[in-house]
């Protein structure tokens, strides 16, 4: 026997959370969005503009592209090392720093430190596409596996009746038959980890 007492997992108040979690990680992915419409909107114009030569017009929108690129494992390292809180405001400073390297770029017709610019808002993107997993990761295992309160949800399940990977039964005739629907005709060999997947 422990000596640690464990505290109950409230599902109600996880759920509370997951949902609070999901809304403010849902909100903050829409508005950290534009950073990549702006960028992809003006990058190639402000680059024409200001490039040295017209081929290297759409330098920028690669520039963010790289800085995708380069950002997406450091951001995935820093998450399971520190955490996704110290890993996202990591990357909402970079996302600062790129606004503000782009606004003294294009006051000063500095092409190279557009560049920049555009590489930091890479970055900071490589940081907030990431926000989706972080939602999903909150949600509590019951409330995916806790019956629905809805009873034609309750009864039925919809799943892909053109999946190759859905399990197959015999009709009388021998004809193969995909399961369509049946909650409890689905075999919970499937899910061993989690038994039935809710709605």
């Amino acid at each position: 026997m422990s000596a640690v007492a464990e505290t109950p997992f409230d599902a109600a108040s996880g759920d509370r959370l997951a949902k609070r979690n999901a809304f403010v990680l849902a909100s903050c992915q829409a508005l950290a969005g534009a950073n990549n419409s702006v960028i992809v909107a003006t990058g190639s114009i402000l680059g024409a503009m200001m490039a040295p030569d017209k081929s290297l017009a759409t330098m920028p929108i690669s520039m963010m592209v790289c800085g995708m690129a380069a950002g997406s494992l450091p951001v995935g390292v820093l998450a399971r090392r520190y955490g996704r809180r110290v890993t996202y405001q990591i990357g909402a400073v970079v996302g600062t720093l790129a606004g503000l390297i782009g606004y003294t770029a294009i006051t000063h017709g500095s092409f190279w430190l557009f560049l920049l610019a555009a590489f930091c808002g890479g970055v900071y993107a490589a940081s907030h596409m990431s926000y989706r997993f972080a939602a999903a990761d909150t949600a509590s295992e019951c409330a995916c596996t806790r019956p629905s309160s809805r009873p034609n949800q309750e009864r039925w399940r919809v799943t892909p009746a053109a999946s190759s990977s859905s399990p197959m039964r015999r009709s009388s005739s021998g004809r193969p038959v995909r399961y369509r629907g049946r909650r409890d005709a689905m075999p919970e060999r499937r899910y061993p980890r989690y038994g039935r997947p809710g709605w």
